[in-house]
C-alpha cells in the first residue's frame, strides 16, 4: 500500500509526533513545493545559496554526489 504525503512526511524527524491537527496548522503557515524530478536531473549545486531546506520523501536509485 502506497503511503499518503501526511505519512510520508511523518518520517522526517523535525515533524514526527505531531498530530495530523498540529500538522495542519504548519502546513497552512508555510509555503511548500513539491517537485519531481526524473534521473539526471540536477537540484542542487555546490556553492548555491542555501535558501532552502529540502527534503527527498522518494528515492529510486542511488544518490550520486
Amino acid at each position: 500500500m502506497e503511503m499518503n504525503m501526511y505519512d510520508k512526511m511523518q518520517q522526517l524527524q523535525f515533524l514526527q509526533g505531531l498530530n495530523f491537527s498540529d500538522f495542519n496548522d504548519i502546513l497552512t503557515s508555510i509555503s511548500l513545493d513539491f517537485n519531481t524530478y526524473n534521473e539526471g536531473d540536477v537540484i542542487v549545486h555546490q556553492g548555491d545559496i542555501c535558501d532552502k531546506l529540502i527534503y527527498i520523501l522518494s528515492l529510486d536509485r542511488k544518490s550520486v554526489v
